[in-house]
């Protein structure tokens, strides 16, 4: 048998061990020694390498509708056995022909869009089996290594996480300037990049938090949130504070909840269009120094435009499908 069959076969047997639930940290350990000590004139373009991060992509289980909070069944997704085989028998497939063709695979990107909402709410399981709870105008990327040394993704938007507990892999999400990272816990990330601040509230747990601005060193936030504490991040001037507050208020919105915290009229405007999923207007020169903490429930657009126009000095309407917000006279 040729050297190159040799290698076919070695990553026959490795993307078959790559599928196993039962894989142990060790035998990662193994695989990647195996990588390590491949010939260096594959170091340039390593076909194995994007191979492994293929696979990984395959064990992901994609994005489902929310049908309700309440609806059991959103809770346990698993990928179909069947899919899961085809997809590896397609994967060894594409790994003995590149084996011989190296130079036909590019480099990695480092992550790939997992799963976009639009206007709905969507649940994630993850191959580790972690579960994410998108919100409404979010989306959520993957690392083509997730689950090797680590677990990184990055969210934009909002999204109630609920991490498998794993001391040996962290689970590292990153949300514009931050890294958050944990073993197992439950907590909230609001990151829209329309809003003002980016906030984090845990449920349970501990969550480690730093700042990885661009040509910058990591800089510590928290070495550990715990449960009923709340990181808040201005997007702009790149304040941070940490207080202590109701972390089930945070995930609110997964029981079709709208929290409004410590909000300008302008991120206000934001939180209405996203939720209602309708267009907001705002006259221009109202002011963002004015800041309201608001709950509502599940209320009509009317409803809530009338609570709004009570609570604040702005009065809020719904007309022809848009909500408008104005000073009041």
């Amino acid at each position: 048998m040729s050297e190159k069959q040799r290698s076919s076969t070695e990553l026959k047997k490795m993307l078959r061990k790559f599928n196993s639930k039962d894989l142990k940290p060790q035998e990662y350990k193994a695989i990647n020694a195996w990588y390590d000590a491949l010939d260096q004139d594959m170091a340039e373009a390593n076909p194995h390498r994007e191979l492994k991060a293929k696979l990984r992509i395959t064990q992901v289980i994609l994005e489902e509708p929310l049908a309700t909070p309440s609806d059991e069944s959103s809770k346990h997704w698993f990928l179909n056995p069947g899919l899961k085989y085809a997809a590896t028998l397609v994967l060894i497939g594409i790994a003995a022909y590149f084996s011989l063709k190296p130079s036909s695979l590019k480099k990695s990107s480092g992550y790939k869009l997992l799963v976009s909402t639009g206007d709905t709410r969507k649940n994630v399981r993850l191959s580790d089996g972690s579960v994410i709870m998108l919100n409404s105008g979010s989306s959520l990327s993957i690392a083509e290594d997730f689950n090797l040394r680590d677990r990184r993704i990055k969210i934009t938007g909002e999204g109630f996480f609920k991490i498998a507990k794993d001391t040996t892999r962290p689970f590292i999400i990153r949300s514009e300037d931050l890294n958050t990272t944990v073993l197992g816990t439950s907590f909230n990330i609001s990151s829209y990049p329309d809003l003002e601040e980016l906030k984090i509230a845990v449920s349970s747990g501990k969550v480690r938090v730093a700042s990885i601005r661009e040509g910058e060193k990591e800089t510590l936030l928290s070495a550990g949130m715990v449960k009923n504490q709340v990181l808040i991040y201005n997007n702009k001037s790149k304040a941070m504070e940490i207080k202590t507050g109701e972390a089930s208020l945070y995930n609110s919105w997964t029981n079709n909840e709208l929290y409004i915290d410590n909000a300008s009229v302008e991120d206000i405007a934001h939180l209405l269009s996203r939720y209602y999923h309708i267009k907001t207007n705002i006259e221009p020169g109202l002011g963002r120094s004015d800041r309201y903490t608001i709950k509502l429930g599940d209320e009509s657009i009317d409803a809530a435009t009338q609570i709004l126009s009570q609570l604040t000095k702005y009065r809020f309407s719904h007309q022809q499908n848009q909500i408008y917000i104005m000073k009041n006279n």
